[in-house]
């Protein structure tokens, strides 16, 4: 299996992951606000992967970061978990499942791809990423006019949608001096940090206070070592494929989605809905080419 290949089945894993986020998300939004949860989430995630970042090399390498990479570890950091995480928290809890996780399958990868890489596209994949997109469309237009709490949260799955892959792109120019394992330690302590620091001051603003017992801190240890899985995935697949096979590799959490709103939650997509979330399926498989980026 080459390096292309493995890149998009890690990056397939991604999606199957955050298919299943919002399960979480409802899980532990009657104890917790979202930011709340999204700090507990990355806090345990960190605690999981505090052994590994101990051991002395670990050390070492993360006191030794350059500027530039803690940089970009903290833009990624920002953007996936401080906004992308916490504003897919609040769509998943207010508005539908399915089409919340559709919405979020938005191509902002590939367009990131071509501003901040200077990627060029083929023929066959800008007709890849208009099929992802027109799936899309067909999807939000079936559910956003329902309500105007649920246009409130496909307003935040867009936003989750580009900050999620602004984070993901970003880690592109990470160099090799932390290891996978070490990076994603330090994405998810400095998220905590900082959600944690918001949470705060939020509270003094009037939000509720946590409620933490032991089934809410099960879940979001839970929750946690899914964080950890997606960073790994997103760190390892990022930099092996083009990003028009990240954004449709992504744009397969609308049928992930789909599963688990049916098995959870006995949710059906409507007729449009599926066309939509065909449409995305279709393009992955018409992507038959990947492409290797050069490396940083």
């Amino acid at each position: 299996m080459s390096e292309a290949q493995r890149g998009t089945l890690a990056l397939v894993m991604v999606a199957a992951l955050g298919s299943i986020m919002g399960v979480f998300s409802k899980a532990l939004s009657p104890s917790l606000e979202v930011t709340q949860q999204v700090a507990l989430r990355c806090a345990l995630g960190a605690a999981v992967l505090l052994p590994l970042a101990m051991r002395p090399a670990a050390r070492a390498r993360i006191a030794s970061v350059s500027r530039a990479d803690l940089s970009r570890i903290v833009v990624s950091t920002l953007s996936i978990y401080v906004m992308a995480i916490s504003l897919n928290t609040f769509a998943y809890v207010n508005g539908k499942y399915g089409a919340a996780a559709t919405v979020m399958a938005l191509p902002f990868s590939a367009f990131l791809g071509f501003l901040l890489y200077r990627e060029r596209f083929s023929g066959r994949q800008i007709a890849t990423i208009v099929m992802a997109s027109l799936g899309a469309v067909i999807v939000i237009g079936a559910s956003f006019a329902v309500s105007w709490g649920d246009a409130l949260a496909m307003l935040a799955a867009l936003g989750s949608a580009f900050f999620m892959s602004l984070g993901i792109m970003s880690q592109r120019g990470l160099t090799a001096a932390l290891s996978i394992a070490e990076k994603t330690f330090l994405m998810l302590a400095i998220a905590a940090l900082v959600l944690l620091v918001l949470s705060a001051a939020l509270m003094g603003f009037g939000q509720d206070a946590p409620h933490l017992d032991g089934r809410v801190l099960l879940i979001g240890l839970i929750a946690g070592v899914a964080n950890v899985g997606f960073l790994f995935g997103t760190n390892y697949g990022v930099k092996r494929v083009h990003a028009t096979i990240v954004n449709n590799a992504l744009a397969l959490q609308t049928v992930f989605a789909a599963v688990v709103a049916w098995l959870v939650y006995d949710s059906l997509f409507t007729p449009n809905e599926y066309i939509g979330a065909a449409l995305i399926v279709l393009s992955v498989l018409l992507h038959r080419r990947t492409v290797n980026p050069p490396r940083p």
